[in-house]
């Protein structure tokens, strides 16, 4: 492989990127190469991986960028976004040279941790969702029973009516609140995959 097709397959792998972000990254590295005077394309791949282990670390590295610069803004970081960073970090981290096998140590008792602490996120958004179905369920064979009943008992007709109301609206209101918890669980999940990806990467910058 010569340095061309080297930045040629690099160049293809960036393709999520924007052409302003791919072009800063693709131009940064073949300085980095020209700087090094590298013979050819098997030179750069042992100094800085394959193609697809640089796309891959370029990728993640914009992916937090962008994500702390939106967090910076004030804005939330949409659920989708989250994963995507997600996947992309883990795929930067397996693949690089530096994660077997300490890097991957590590990557599996943390993950162990936070499988741990997710299982329990995600016991409590099922609660959540049970008890919200529940309510939106009682509400409307609530409201069924009490229109039919007002006219026979209006009492009781009354009071399923009553009850049917109460129940739809705690239905609705935990709507909101199993939407939080869902995005704050995402939000939690990004935010350990980038500390994981930066202090696996000092750790890294350290040995060399």
């Amino acid at each position: 492989m010569t340095i061309a097709d080297y930045f040629a397959e690099l160049t293809r792998l960036l393709a999520p990127l924007t052409a302003a972000e791919r072009t800063e990254a693709i131009e940064y590295f073949q300085d980095y190469v020209a700087d090094a005077q590298f013979a050819d394309g098997a030179a750069v791949t042992a100094e800085l991986g394959s193609p697809r282990q640089l796309a891959l670390k370029i990728l993640a590295d914009y992916s937090i960028k962008s994500s702390t610069a939106t967090s910076a803004d004030g804005e939330k970081v949409s659920p989708r976004a989250n994963a995507r960073q997600i996947w992309t970090i883990i795929l930067a981290i397996l693949s690089a040279p530096m994660a077997i096998p300490v890097a991957i140590m590590i990557f599996a008792l943390m993950l162990a941790l936070l499988l741990i602490v997710s299982a329990l996120s995600a016991a409590l958004l099922i609660v959540l969702a049970g008890l919200c179905l529940t309510g939106l369920f009682v509400s409307g064979f609530a409201l069924w029973s009490g229109i039919w009943l007002v006219l026979s008992d209006p009492m009781i007709g009354v009071s399923y009516l009553g009850l049917g109301l109460a129940a739809g609206g705690a239905g609705v209101i935990l709507i909101p609140v199993l939407k939080w918890a869902a995005q704050g669980l995402a939000s939690v999940w990004a935010a350990f995959f980038r500390w994981l990806y930066r202090k696996i990467r000092r750790q890294r910058q350290e040995v060399i």
